[in-house]
């Protein structure tokens, strides 16, 4: 049985170490798309609005109840029918 060598790790000790590129590429990609959305974000568009006034608004119109025509039926039995 081999021993291992004075000063170095054995090949099963564990890795205390990170792998930065999954890091570093996920970074990229965050900056990239950081990069293309803020233009959208400054973009404006002027609108024409009215200005406000200190008159209230106008009232709401009244409502009115809609005409039916009823239609007679050849039963008495049945209701007649109201368009």
């Amino acid at each position: 049985m081999a021993l291992p060598r004075q000063g170095k790790k054995p090949d099963t000790a564990l890795m205390m170490e990170i792998n930065t590129t999954p890091l570093i590429d996920v970074m990229l990609v965050l900056l990239i798309m950081l990069i293309i959305t803020i233009p959208m974000q400054l973009h404006t568009v002027e609108l024409d609005l009215p200005a406000p006034t200190d008159s209230p608004p106008p009232p709401p119109p009244s409502r009115t109840t809609p005409n039916c025509t009823c239609v007679p039926t050849r039963s008495p039995t049945t209701p007649p029918w109201c368009m």
